[in-house]
């Protein structure tokens, strides 16, 4: 369910007291009497699809992350007021279903085209924007899947630390020996580690794969999932395309949960 228009007129009178970050914007909904029951994410939404829509401007101040592109930015309105609120009361000011994830290869000359169509997609989210949304709904448990991690994984436990202090997470790898996989290991007792392959040496000391983790997910709760062909590591954000959905669903997510928990359950476990 998407906001009531009585709601989203809230939001907006708070909107126009801006520049604000996007805590201050929480905090000030949290006093709201309309606004205080509406859930974390349902307002990050509305503000992601007035961005969108071309009625708020985000501002990367001095102490704005690209890790966080959506908790750290600041907000401002950027249409009248009469006109923000002629948008709210029509229909397509609903919310998205779903979101379109996508990470851009490098702004190249060749590739502008695709960057172009890419950004004129309004339902579409970068996979920063994706995670930074998903982890503010997260409140009990974060499930995480992908056989590639590097440093930009680190750097995002690191940078969403204390939130992540609050759940527990479950991460599958592929393969143990990764370094950055080793260092996973010793993370707090909330954050555990398993890994999902099974690998045979032959003779000749090459070894084949008998299975292994190749999906790309990670679930909030049972509420909401990003699911993609994106790897957690700086060069499918940086220089990849890879596309993926953000889907709040919850038979769907319930369905994945089950596989990831079953797989979890045969998977060795890593964390110390």
């Amino acid at each position: 369910m998407s906001m009531e228009a009585q709601q989203k007129k809230s939001l907006i009178e708070i909107l126009m007291s801006g520049p604000l970050s996007t805590e201050e914007i929480l905090s000030a909904c949290r006093k709201e009497p309309l606004l205080k029951n509406v859930p974390k994410h349902k307002i990050l939404d509305f503000i992601l699809h007035l961005w969108k829509k071309g009625m708020l401007e985000k501002i990367q101040h001095e102490d704005y992350l690209d890790e966080k592109p959506i908790t750290s930015a600041m907000w401002a309105i950027k249409r009248p007021k009469r006109e923000i609120l002629r948008f709210v009361s029509k229909e397509d000011a609903r919310e998205p279903a779903l979101w379109l994830v996508v990470s851009t290869p490098p702004p190249l000359p060749r590739l502008s085209k695709l960057k172009m169509l890419i950004e004129g997609f309004e339902e579409t989210l970068s996979v920063d924007e994706a995670i930074d949304r998903l982890l503010q709904m997260a409140e009990n448990e974060l499930r995480i899947a992908c056989p590639y991690y590097d440093a930009y994984f680190e750097t995002l436990l690191y940078r969403f630390r204390e939130k992540i202090s609050k759940l527990d997470v479950r991460i599958l790898v592929e393969r143990a020996n990764a370094p950055l996989i080793r260092a996973l290991t010793y993370y707090p007792h909330n954050v555990k580690v398993r890994e999902f392959s099974l690998y045979k040496k032959l003779e000749e000391g090459r070894f084949i794969k008998i299975y292994g983790e190749h999906a790309k997910i990670i679930i909030a709760d049972d509420r909401e999932a990003l699911i993609g062909s994106m790897n957690l590591t700086a060069i499918h954000l940086s220089c990849n395309l890879d596309i993926g959905i953000l889907i709040g669903n919850q038979p769907t997510i319930r369905k994945i949960i089950q596989i990831f928990d079953t797989a979890w359950a045969v998977a060795k476990n890593l964390s110390k």
